[in-house]
């Protein structure tokens, strides 16, 4: 809801400024990293599911979340893509592409639907998560992995700057924050005492001042 309410109120703004309005959306913008951080917790949760006594099933585990994301997406894309062509006027700025759009490619202009750069990095992360999942067969092995990679990618974009926006996207900073919900997950399965609901108000809090 509140990254609804963000890109509402992003929306709202281009109408006219507004103290309340903004303020409104920059709660709303806590949400997406909120968003984030509890999608790398529930990933690290279900895993169990995709790793058997003689097997990992990571296709499986991206099939469901494709079947989940792409097609709703996909669907609030083409009714965007029609009004933008019906009514071409409320638009402003670059068109988007559509193809980056259907597939989700990172790229300098908004998507037909703004949402979507938001679910660029969840993909991202699962294909991620997906493949480390074919080496390591722990939770603690795992995360160290996607960790391992996420560091080295955001240090690349430190002492490297190339241009175009999928480089920015590779090693955008964004990534740990799914990073994060996957430690809480990870390293709170080692404490028997603490409740997930506890863990999950942790989860909700500590993006709040991660944000900060």
């Amino acid at each position: 809801m509140l990254v609804v309410l963000f890109h509402a109120f992003g929306l709202a703004e281009d109408l006219g400024p507004s103290d309340s309005l903004a303020l409104i959306w920059g709660f709303g913008s806590v949400g997406v990293d909120v968003f984030f951080v509890v999608s790398g917790f529930i990933m690290f949760f279900i895993r169990d599911r995709y790793v058997g006594t003689n097997s990992v099933r990571p296709g499986h585990f991206l099939w469901k979340r494709f079947v989940r994301v792409l097609p709703p997406y996909w669907v609030y894309t083409s009714i965007v893509v029609f009004l933008f062509i019906a009514a071409p006027m409320l638009f402003k700025g670059e068109t988007p592409s559509l193809l980056r759009s259907l597939l989700l490619i990172p790229d300098e202009n908004p998507y037909f639907l703004m949402v979507g750069w938001t679910l660029s990095y969840e993909l991202y992360f699962y294909l991620l998560f997906a493949v480390t999942l074919l080496i390591a067969r722990d939770a603690m092995t795992h995360f160290a992995l996607i960790a391992a990679y996420f560091l080295f990618s955001t240090l690349l974009g430190t002492v490297i700057d190339l241009p175009g926006p999928i480089f920015a996207f590779i090693t955008s900073h964004v990534h740990f924050e799914f990073l994060l919900g996957a430690a809480i997950c990870v390293f709170g399965r080692g404490l028997e005492k603490l409740k997930w609901s506890h863990l999950f108000g942790q989860v909700c809090s500590v993006s709040k001042v991660y944000r900060v």
